[in-house]
C-alpha cells in the first residue's frame, strides 16, 4: 500500500505544487518542519491549498495527510546526505553569497541537434554517457526542441565563502523530480534513476544545465575558474525516493547509509570544454 509522499498525487498539478514548496524551503532548518504550526509547516499548507491538494482524498494515490507527507518529505531531502558530494542539503548556508533559484537556460541549437551531442558523449563521456548516446542519437530536433531551454531549481555553491577572500567551495546544479516510480524507498535505487533519467532524457538536460554553469562560472571567475575545482556538478533528487532516507551517522559506512532518490553526475574538464564549443561556438 502506498503511504506518505508515495500516495501524494502524481502529474502536473502535483509536481508544480511541489517544485513551488521546495523552492522556498529553508533546507537549513529541517526541525521546523516537525511542528505542524511553523512558519514553514504554514507555508506548506498554503501551497497545498492553492492547489487543491490539501484534502486527504482524490486526486492522490491513497488517503493521506497531505500536509504531513509532503512535510516529512522535505525535511528528509534536507537531512539526507547526498551519494558521493558528503554533504546534506541542511548544510548548505540558506544566506550563502551565491544561491540562486530558478535558473534559467537557454542553449543554442544550431549546431546542437542530438547526433552532434550524442557525438560530444561518445567521444568525451564516461561509460554511462556513452551508453546513454544512441538513444540521443535517436531523437528528431522537433522531440529535442524542448529540452535546449529550462529551468534548474536550484544552483548553490558549498561550502559557502566564510570570509573576505576566501573562494568557498565548489557550484552545483540540483533539480527536483516528483516522478512517481514506485511505492518504496527501494524503488528509487541507482539503477531505476538511471532508467528514469535516460528514458526521459534527463541526462541530456543535466549536462546541457552544467555546460551553462560552466560558461557563467567562467565568465564570473575569469582566468582563476578551474571546472574541476569550481565545477562540482549536477544533482537531480527524485524527492519521492527520499522520502524515509535516514541521516548519516558522523561513524557510518557511507554506502551503507546512502539514501535512495539521488542521481548524481560531475562531467570531465574535456567533456565541458567540448560541450562548450559545441553549444556556445558563436557566444
Amino acid at each position: 500500500p502506498e503511504r506518505g509522499i508515495f500516495a501524494f498525487a502524481a502529474g502536473p498539478r502535483a509536481g508544480i505544487c511541489l517544485h513551488e514548496i521546495l523552492q522556498y524551503a529553508d533546507f537549513s532548518r529541517p526541525d521546523d518542519l516537525d511542528d505542524p504550526d511553523s512558519d514553514a509547516s504554514l507555508r506548506i499548507a498554503r501551497a497545498l491549498r492553492l492547489h487543491g491538494l490539501h484534502r486527504d482524498r482524490a486526486p492522490h494515490r491513497a488517503p493521506l495527510d497531505p500536509a504531513e507527507a509532503v512535510r516529512t518529505s522535505v525535511a528528509s531531502i534536507a537531512r539526507a546526505r547526498i551519494p558521493g558530494l558528503g554533504f546534506a542539503l541542511r548544510e548548505v548556508v540558506a544566506d550563502s553569497r551565491f544561491r540562486d533559484t530558478e535558473w534559467q537556460f537557454l542553449a543554442p541549437r544550431r549546431a546542437s541537434a542530438p547526433g552532434a551531442l550524442a557525438d560530444v558523449f561518445e567521444a568525451h563521456g564516461d561509460d554511462a554517457l556513452r551508453a546513454y548516446a544512441p538513444s540521443l542519437r535517436a531523437l528528431s530536433g522537433a522531440e529535442a526542441e524542448d529540452l535546449f531551454t529550462g529551468i534548474a531549481d536550484l544552483v548553490v555553491q558549498h561550502p559557502a565563502p566564510t570570509r573576505e577572500g576566501d573562494p568557498g567551495g565548489p557550484f552545483y546544479v540540483l533539480d527536483w523530480k516528483s516522478n512517481h516510480l514506485g511505492p518504496t524507498p527501494a524503488h528509487y535505487g541507482p539503477d531505476a534513476l538511471d532508467r528514469a533519467m535516460r528514458s526521459h532524457h534527463y541526462v541530456l538536460q543535466a549536462h546541457l544545465y552544467l555546460a551553462g554553469l560552466h560558461r557563467h562560472l567562467g565568465a564570473r571567475l575569469g582566468a582563476a575558474y578551474d571546472p574541476q575545482t569550481h565545477l562540482g556538478g549536477a544533482v537531480y533528487v527524485f524527492l519521492r525516493g527520499v522520502a524515509e532516507a535516514p541521516e548519516a551517522e558522523p561513524d557510518a559506512d557511507p554506502e551503507a547509509v546512502a539514501p535512495t532518490g539521488f542521481w548524481t553526475a560531475r562531467p570531465s574538464r574535456d567533456l565541458l570544454h567540448a560541450l562548450d564549443a559545441l553549444l556556445f561556438a558563436d557566444a
